[in-house]
């Protein structure tokens, strides 16, 4: 096993997600409506078509197992879930030396970027 990581590491890695995530993108158009009270939150409809302000959270399960590998939250976006599972994903490998072969997600994720970014990493198939 790894060694556990002090706090100050823990705080240093906290930091420098809050600068990378604060860069602007240049792929990403700015959204349509900001919450005065919660900027960070996302303006989203639900199934009943509800609409909202709200987050997601992401999960990377081991489905065989029934185990969660890891968690990530996201403002209620389609392209920050889809980050998120990159980051997921990412970690994953580096923490735990897992990489899976095959990846279920909703429709929102068969974008072709993200559909060649697994294809790249050696995930053959992606079940919706």
């Amino acid at each position: 096993m790894g060694r556990a990581r002090t706090p100050d590491a823990r705080g240093e890695e906290y930091l420098a997600a809050l600068e990378t995530a604060a860069e602007p993108n240049p792929d990403r158009k700015p959204p349509k409506v900001i919450s005065p009270s919660d900027p960070c939150s996302a303006w989203t409809a639900k199934a009943n078509k509800r609409v909202q302000f709200g987050y997601g959270l992401n999960y990377l399960l081991d489905i065989e197992n029934a185990v969660i590998i890891d968690v990530e939250p996201t403002p209620a976006r389609t392209y920050d879930e889809v980050e998120a599972t990159k980051t997921m994903l990412d970690r994953t490998e580096r923490r735990f030396n897992l990489k899976p072969k095959r990846l279920a997600a909703d429709t929102a994720y068969g974008t072709g970027r993200f559909l060649g970014w697994l294809v790249a990493r050696g995930v053959d198939q992606l079940r919706h």
